[in-house]
């Protein structure tokens, strides 16, 4: 699960926003006999779409950040990792102030340096599809 805020607007037919957000787990694996699970994933994007009717199919990009937790052999450590992220999605006016939304994020996190049972880096990466809803005030 996450949250989110933003802030949009029109200019027919564009969609402008800005947007943040932070989910919780989700963007987890395993990497060099270990594991890494991340706490939570977030960023903060631009967006630029094209509206008909009640809908929106945009893009978007921007910052991301991770805080992520690599457990091998018994041994924690854990790190925050910076980078950027690009997507795909559309949203549907449900009326009343209410959206629906599916999404794509592709997220590109820097490389650090992680202690366990001996040193190794990790640079996640990867896709996560989402659905949401979304209430205007």
């Amino acid at each position: 699960g996450g949250l989110a805020a933003g802030y949009g607007w029109r200019s027919s037919p564009w969609a402008f926003g800005v947007e943040g957000d932070v989910t919780i787990g989700g963007f987890d694996g395993r990497a060099q006999g270990g594991r890494f699970e991340t706490g939570a994933l977030g960023g903060v994007r631009a967006r630029v779409g094209y509206a008909f009717d009640r809908f929106v199919v945009y893009g978007a990009a921007g910052a991301a950040f991770a805080s992520v937790e690599y457990v091998r052999g018994g041994a924690r450590d854990s790190a925050v990792h910076f980078g950027w992220s690009l997507g795909v999605g559309a949203e549907a006016d449900l009326g009343g102030g209410v959206s629906a939304r599916a999404d794509y994020i592709y997220v590109d996190l820097d490389r650090r340096s992680y202690r366990s049972d001996r040193e190794l880096t990790l640079a996640p990466e990867g896709g996560l599809a989402r659905i949401g809803l979304n209430y205007r005030f």
